[in-house]
């Protein structure tokens, strides 16, 4: 029937339009995932405030954890302390964080882009679902509760 092959392309184009809806719609937390995928973007450096450099405020931030830390981001502590020039990122908060006694567990940004990516698929997957049952239903009630057996 011409009606049931009409209202299948319209739902075809309705997912289309809706996928298209839900990336522009996490575009912009997908886009902030894949930006913090460095460790420079993702960490802060923690140092004793015994030993810290800078203005607090401007260079670091003062958090209140077991211990009283100061917390760098990459540029200002590269600036402050040109004597860790030679590690590179990930050794560096290795060591900072073991100096500072904390565990130093880094998260793969990945995980959380899948998780993301995951999310939009399962909603997408969900919303076509239900319009697609919701047509069935609303075309049989209106054909008359009527299934028509073949010739």
């Amino acid at each position: 029937m011409n009606l049931k092959r009409g209202l299948f392309r319209l739902w075809v184009l309705f997912t289309i339009a809706s996928l298209v809806g839900l990336i522009a719609i996490y575009y912009s937390d997908l886009r902030t995932q894949i930006v913090h995928l460095s460790p420079s973007q993702q960490f802060k450096l923690p140092i004793v405030c015994d030993e810290a450099r800078g203005t607090l405020g401007d260079d670091y931030t003062l958090m209140w954890e077991p211990t009283v830390l100061c917390w760098y981001s990459f540029s200002n502590f590269r600036s402050l302390y040109p004597e860790y020039k030679d590690l590179d990122d990930q050794s560096l908060l290795a060591q900072l964080y073991e100096k500072a006694g904390h565990p130093f567990t880094p998260v793969s940004p990945w995980i959380s882009i899948l998780r993301l990516i995951g999310r939009i698929v399962g909603l997408a997957i969900v919303l076509q679902a239900v319009v697609l049952g919701l047509g069935t239903a609303l075309y049989w009630a209106f054909a008359g509760f009527v299934s028509r057996k073949p010739d």
